[in-house]
């Protein structure tokens, strides 16, 4: 009897995890899935948003008006102040079922001509964002370590948090404006968030960064081990935030360190002023299979308004054995493409500097 139990119990189970694999498997609403009268044209949507919502109200409508008549009120609910039935109203409309489609543009899917439940979970998210900000407000000044560890709780905590630090000034010539973060509590948050190194953190060490232009807030940021696009974001604005020299320490540091910013970091090196950049990097990152081209981009770029031809082919001739070496120093020339670099090409070959049959058939092809 009890082997027939267990028997059961398995097949029960089994059948548990066939329909939620059936239920992760099924794939977007087809058009055909949708009774031809709830689907709708560009001319019927645009005809419906034409017209004034006032006179819908009260009548029999289609299934497009009325989702155009619930996305309306959701849009009109204001987040600061909801009241018991307007939060209610955003409850139940964040589970409603769209009732109109039109086909997608570019295949046969269903999608919803309005997104009552998505508009209705984003303002419930708000409301929750209002709620933390006004919790938050006061620990800022009074309480920054409270601040720090209530603002990655959740999401709408960490939006509140960088809407205040954002609304916040920054301390300027010592003098601190009404409301403004110190460097006292700038350094606290930063260490802070640092220590915890999650997404959470990265959000409000980014906003720290522009708020405060902390550099340890930066290359807390940049270094993460956390994948990010923030991360891309705050590289490429560097030049908002801090000085010549700041730049070329923290982007030395993402390329030394081969981080995953580093292919980004080095074409950034590549735009700083020559007077403040080392060239020797760029050109030992020449030899890197995986940096060496973006290396040999921010090489051409320097020789736009500086160059130095000799020292390419010094390079060359010092790294002859090397095919990637080689490969992109070949590289800096061509992008170069002017007419130094395209006679130091020629002399390259002439002094046959290239020890790979191919590479100089190559650059004889991008001579003639």
């Amino acid at each position: 009897m009890k082997n027939i139990t267990m028997a059961a119990l398995y097949v029960a189970l089994g059948l548990v995890a066939f329909k939620s694999a059936q239920a992760v498997e099924k794939g977007p609403l087809l058009i055909s899935e949708v009774p031809s009268g709830q689907v709708y044209s560009d001319s019927d949507i645009t005809a419906l948003k034409n017209q004034d919502i006032e006179d819908y109200k009260g009548s029999s409508s289609n299934s497009l008006t009325k989702d155009y008549l619930l996305y309306a009120k959701v849009k009109a609910t204001a987040v600061s102040n909801l009241t018991d039935a307007e939060l209610s109203f955003l409850n139940q409309a964040s589970e409603h079922k769209a009732t109109a489609f039109q086909r997608h543009p570019e295949g046969p899917i269903a999608v919803p001509v309005f997104d009552v439940a998505s508009l209705a979970k984003h303002k419930l998210f708000m409301a929750d964002v209002n709620r933390q900000y006004k919790k938050l407000l006061p620990l800022l000044h009074s309480d920054p370590a409270s601040f720090a560890e209530m603002s990655t709780k959740t999401p709408a905590h960490t939006q509140a948090a960088k809407q205040l630090l954002e609304r916040t000034a920054s301390e300027k010539n010592g003098a601190v404006s009404s409301g403004a973060i110190t460097s006292t509590v700038t350094n606290l948050l930063v260490d802070n968030y640092r220590n915890s190194d999650s997404q959470s953190s990265l959000v409000l060490l980014k906003a720290l960064v522009e708020t405060t232009h902390n550099y340890t807030a930066a290359e807390a940021v940049l270094t993460s081990k956390h994948k990010s696009p923030l991360k891309h974001q705050l590289l490429e604005s560097l030049d908002g935030y801090f000085s010549d020299s700041e730049q070329e320490a923290l982007l030395k540091q993402l390329i030394t360190e081969k981080s995953e910013l580093a292919s980004q970091a080095l074409i950034k090196y590549g735009q700083l002023p020559v007077s403040t950049l080392d060239a020797d990097i760029l050109y030992r990152t020449l030899s890197d299979p995986k940096l060496g081209a973006s290396s040999a981009l921010s090489i051409a770029r320097l020789f736009e308004s500086s160059p130095d031809y000799a020292q390419v082919m010094e390079h060359l001739k010092a790294n002859q054995k090397s095919r990637v070496a080689t490969a992109n120093s070949l590289l800096v020339l061509k992008l170069t493409n002017s007419a130094g670099s395209k006679a130091a090409l020629q002399d390259i070959l002439n002094k046959d500097y290239i020890q790979f049959e191919d590479m100089k058939v190559e650059v004889s092809s991008w001579l003639n």
